[in-house]
């Protein structure tokens, strides 16, 4: 790879060049999720996206499955409430004993 240009859905089509890589033991991963916080201009503000079908290619997720995507508003003057976390955590589907309310 290095030497050769690294072309994704992020980099124009002629890529960014590989300067150096990163290598490190392999891990077996039992599930992935995806969780990011972006600016909503449909809610105009912050939005917590949560998927129990991480991974790298969320792109693909939402064409193929979009009921598996979460879209959490979060309203800047109050924040991310109780309510928010616990449909964050019920998204990855993981159990109820995962979820524990947070105190003030």
């Amino acid at each position: 790879m290095i030497g050769y240009n690294l072309v994704t859905k992020q980099t124009t089509q002629e890529g960014l060049p590989v300067k150096s890589v990163m290598v490190v033991e392999g891990i077996d991963i039992d599930k992935e999720f995806y969780l990011a916080i972006l600016l909503d201009r449909t809610f105009n503000g912050p939005a917590i996206i949560s998927s129990r079908k991480g991974g790298m290619d969320i792109e693909e997720v939402a064409k193929t499955d979009p009921d598996a995507i979460t879209v959490t508003p979060v309203d800047i003057d109050i924040g991310v409430t109780d309510e928010a976390v616990k449909r964050v955590a019920t998204s990855f589907e993981l159990g109820e004993e995962r979820y524990e309310e947070v105190g003030d």
